[in-house]
């Protein structure tokens, strides 16, 4: 039997104890906690599958009624209120927009009336140019981190 901790038992630990668990061990619980997440993700795929199944109807009558497919509803059961929040999500051609802008600037249009214009540099393009154009760019260009992410593989 070991008194090393489960992953339930590390919310009540403090960091340092945490730090000086063996490796192998956070490396199992890691694993575990992966599989954990998965199949969470898994069931409540199933739950949300099954609710929309449920009262399918009753979500429709609810979204025809708003005029609309997406934002928020709340459904009604003898027991409970069901909210469903639908999220636009909208997504542009840049091909399609590029003909469009060019129609827009030949009939005199302001094309800023209509499409917004986001300037970027690619990471790779902006890593591969000579420094007098680095130094230029530089300023405009903010580096932030994106979410860890922390694996642990076990030698054997």
């Amino acid at each position: 039997m070991s008194n090393l901790p489960t992953l339930f038992e590390l919310k009540e630990m403090g960091s340092e104890e945490v730090q000086a668990l063996p490796v192998k061990h956070m490396g199992d619980l890691y694993a575990e906690a992966n599989k954990l997440t998965s199949d969470i993700k898994a069931a409540k795929l199933i739950l949300d599958i099954a609710v929309q199944n449920k009262y399918s109807v009753k979500i429709a009558d609810k979204y025809a009624s708003k005029g609309e497919v997406y934002g928020a509803i709340t459904v009604d059961d003898d027991d409970a209120k069901i909210k469903i929040d639908r999220p636009k999500k909208v997504d542009w051609s840049a091909d399609e927009l590029s003909k469009i802008e060019t129609s827009l600037i030949d009939s005199e249009w302001n094309v800023e009336d209509f499409i917004t214009t986001k300037l970027s540099v690619s990471e790779s393009r902006f890593g591969t140019m000579a420094s007098q154009f680095k130094a230029m760019f530089e300023p405009a260009r903010t580096v932030k981190s994106g979410k860890t992410k922390i694996s642990i593989d076990i030698k054997e």
